[in-house]
């Protein structure tokens, strides 16, 4: 018999079947688990690395304003004090010197 149904005598035939089995799905869902865990990582790691260096970024940042500030003060500061010195000795007799 050439038909398609088999006999009583002859064994049935499976078909292959294509496609995964649910082994083969577990363990690929596995692998996929851990890559993106790995990947989560690393991301954040650079995220916290990056707010670190931002952080000490503005530090520097407002470190160098405030000498920057204080190094124009200085200048001031010391102008301020000759002139007050000159007034103080412009007012200021001999007489007064040597007492």
């Amino acid at each position: 018999m050439t038909d398609s149904q088999p006999t009583a005598g002859e064994p049935r035939r499976r078909k292959r079947q294509r496609g995964f089995t649910l082994i083969e799905i577990i363990v690929a869902l596995a692998i996929l688990a851990v890559a993106l865990g790995a990947l989560f990582q690393a991301f954040s790691t650079g995220l916290r690395a990056t707010t670190v260096t931002d952080r000490q970024a503005a530090a520097v940042m407002l470190a160098q304003s405030l000498l920057d500030r204080i190094g124009q003060d200085i200048p001031l500061a010391l102008a301020s004090r000759r002139a007050s010195a000159r007034t103080a000795c412009a007012g200021a007799s001999p007489s007064r010197l040597r007492r």
